[in-house]
């Protein structure tokens, strides 16, 4: 059962988010509440990536749903961006916590055994991290970033990695949100959501857990 904590949180997250942009659409305040929100798409994003780097610093936040939910205003293209933003800020900011701090620290914030089952070889440490990317998610993916600065892996290949990473998963991921809200396909939204979710954490199992 706890192998599949991380994808339960997720899909209840993701339910919860549905459900309620479903009620919101059938009522009075839905448009007041859109006109608003378009009117400060400046403080919008600023809130998505502010919400994404306090996500990786401290992984019980789950960042990327707060850019999920602003695609009906931003668009997905920049939505994807905001949350991009935040995800690169917050990787580093996790990077050089590790670096700076050490084990002594990071173990306060991530679960140690997590931290074991991460393996990043010298001279492969784009393709790895791509791979811990795409098929991490939550909790992981801040392992990640916390495990590449203990382990001082070069910051500029492990951005690289975590930006083809999240382009590869993120792009088509939100792009295809986009369009299920737009048609108001929104129960297709919720079995698409959870259907990639769970291929990802089974894939995670395959290849990085074994």
């Amino acid at each position: 059962m706890q192998k599949y904590k991380h994808l339960f949180i997720w899909g209840v997250f993701l339910f919860i988010f549905f459900i309620l942009y479903i009620w919101l659409q059938n009522t009075l305040y839905f448009k007041y509440i859109l006109k608003w929100a378009k009117n400060n798409k400046g403080l919008l994003i600023t809130v998505i990536i502010f919400i994404k780097i306090i996500g990786i610093v401290w992984p019980p936040i789950p960042g990327a749903l707060v850019s999920i939910a602003a695609i009906p205003i931003l668009g997905w293209k920049l939505a994807y961006l905001s949350n991009l933003t935040g995800l690169i800020i917050g990787a580093v900011t996790a990077y050089k916590i590790a670096e700076m701090w050490g084990e002594k620290l990071v173990k306060k914030i991530i679960d140690l055994n997590t931290m074991k089952k991460i393996r990043i070889k010298k001279g492969r440490e784009i393709e790895l991290v791509i791979l811990l990317t795409i098929f991490g998610g939550g909790a992981f993916f801040e392992a990640v970033c916390y495990a590449a600065g203990l382990l001082k892996i070069d910051i500029k290949k492990f951005l690289v990695g975590i930006i083809i990473g999240n382009a590869l998963v993120g792009i088509p991921y939100y792009y295809i949100i986009d369009k299920a809200i737009l048609l108001n396909m929104t129960l297709i939204a919720i079995i698409l959501s959870l259907s990639i979710v769970f291929i990802l954490y089974k894939l995670k199992i395959r290849y990085l857990e074994n």
